[in-house]
């Protein structure tokens, strides 16, 4: 219902931006003024529903204010240059900045109050704790807005009456018999089951299809799409040219910070294990690894330049290796490539890890848009397995867009 509220607002902004700012210098019949309104509706939804923008329950108020703002900043330009294509000139840029005023006024004032509506009608989630206590545990506290953890037990200590009692269960490495059995009895109850996947269960998935009378899980065969290939190297051209001058920029900020080289080579693997330099933009003072040893570098790290550090936060640094997209050496989209040494230590603890090379590396990815710069290895890794399990084109461009989001939200650098 509130994203109804929130549709029927945008609708009736949009128009009044129409008639009253460009109505009456573009004529259109009454369906062509339907249509251009309609474009610019679908436009500014579209960013805001791949992003979770009415996800209530799952994102915080400040999170669906972020989403709602940053897509009337970035739809409402596009919009303007459609117009301006459309009537063969600049036009007067007055309704724009008013109706984007009006979009970011509105962002708050909805924002607040269905976060409000939330909290009175449903409250926080009371969940009881099961298992080990790790990552979710810390997670699900840090939400304390939409999640309380009421209670941490033991898996053989939950039974049907405590169950009742709560929203359901938070359950954390335990047992196949007892996640089972309790998995059974929060179905029987109607009750809330949150578990962390692990990555065979990653592995696991697929989709459901009908054979004759029989309900199967079934995974489908990898292929190579033409399709995303044609993406990536129209993408990357057009990226190219847009980024030029930023990059630039870059560049000379770089060089004067420390006079240092501008361009940063390194051996990571592709697909197949096979091994090609990326091209980044200098992030880490030179020589960071003088001592020869490689380090996987986090939020912390004290070799990363003052530049580097604003680089790394914006993803600049990451542009160049749109050249490796160019020549059929990245996509896109897919897993982050990584270093051999690096990635055949991990491969001792994680043989899965060895997976991510059965497609092409991305220059961003699932594990990207999901997760954190400083998420563990494990939740970096079930991201890249569901999205190699699960890749389409349609997925490669909803990763893209949110990638937009991504660089602009503060906590996925952290």
């Amino acid at each position: 219902m509130s994203g109804w509220i929130d549709l029927l607002a945008q609708l009736i902004f949009i128009t009044i931006f129409w008639e009253f700012g460009y109505g009456e210098t573009i004529y259109y019949y009454f369906w062509g003024n339907v249509v251009i309104i309609m474009l610019a509706l679908l436009e500014l939804e579209v960013f805001k529903i791949i992003n979770g923008g009415y996800q209530i329950a799952e994102k915080s108020r400040d999170e669906i204010l972020f989403i709602h703002s940053l897509s009337s900043l970035i739809s409402a330009p596009v919009l303007y240059l459609e117009i301006s294509l459309i009537a063969y000139r600049f036009m007067n840029l007055l309704p724009l900045l008013l109706l984007i005023g009006t979009q970011l006024i509105w962002a708050l004032i909805w924002s607040k109050a269905v976060d409000h509506y939330y909290q009175n009608r449903h409250g926080c989630k009371t969940l009881i704790h099961v298992g080990e206590s790790g990552l979710a545990l810390y997670e699900f506290r840090a939400r304390a807005d939409r999640f309380k953890i009421v209670d941490k037990l033991s898996s053989e200590a939950v039974d049907a009456e405590r169950l009742k009692a709560v929203d359901g269960l938070l359950v954390e490495k335990i047992s196949t018999a007892e996640r089972y059995r309790l998995n059974q009895l929060c179905f029987e109850l109607g009750r809330e089951w949150y578990e962390r996947c692990e990555i065979k269960d990653v592995l696991l998935s697929g989709d459901t299809v009908v054979v004759s009378d029989l309900l199967m899980s079934h995974q489908q065969k990898r292929k190579a799409l033409l399709s995303k290939r044609v993406m990536d190297i129209v993408i990357s051209m057009l990226l190219l040219i847009i980024t030029s001058p930023l990059m630039g920029i870059a560049a000379l900020c770089i060089y004067l910070e420390d006079g240092g080289p501008i361009f940063y080579r390194q051996r990571r693997y592709g697909q197949g294990n096979h091994c090609f330099e990326v091209i980044k933009l200098r992030s880490m003072r030179v020589n960071a690894e003088a001592d020869g040893i490689a380090r996987i570098s986090d939020a912390e790290d004290q070799r990363v330049t003052k530049v580097g550090r604003i680089l790394r936060r914006l993803r600049i640094d990451e542009l160049p290796q749109l050249m490796n997209v160019l020549k059929g050496e990245m996509s896109l989209v897919g897993p982050r490539p990584e270093r051999p040494e690096l990635a055949d230590e991990i491969i001792k603890r994680l043989p899965e890890f060895s997976y991510r090379t059965s497609v092409k590396a991305g220059l961003t990815g699932y594990a990207q848009v999901m997760g954190r710069y400083s998420s563990d290895i494990e939740s970096k890794l079930a991201f890249d397995l569901y999205y190699i399990q699960k890749q389409t084109l349609m997925l490669d461009l909803l990763i893209l867009m949110k990638t937009v989001m991504v660089i602009f939200e503060k906590h996925r650098s952290e």
